[in-house]
């Protein structure tokens, strides 16, 4: 996998604060704290991509087997998710 480096710069002082409160409670670095965050906040991403491919697809299913299709559709990705995320711990831990 690709190394791609994250700068935030005009994050607001007090957001920061929390956000490295939050580190320490969770005794984690705010480095580890935010690749989490925008790790959740892709794969809503993802997800709400799945919903729209399944509804767009014509399916008139009924919210069951959506929910199967979103989980078969999703396989590939958790798997893909799951490595990323090692790897990103592998690196965070040099």
């Amino acid at each position: 996998m690709e190394s791609t480096t994250i700068t935030v710069r005009d994050l607001d002082p007090d957001d920061v604060a929390v956000l490295k409160a939050e580190a320490a409670a969770r005794d984690t670095s705010l480095n580890r704290l935010v690749g989490e965050l925008v790790h959740r906040r892709a794969r809503t991403a993802r997800n709400r991509a799945l919903l729209r491919a399944v509804g767009s697809a014509g399916h008139a299913s009924p919210e069951v087997d959506a929910v199967a299709e979103i989980r078969a559709l999703r396989g590939a990705h958790d798997e893909l998710d799951s490595r990323r995320a090692a790897e990103h711990e592998r690196e965070v831990d040099r």
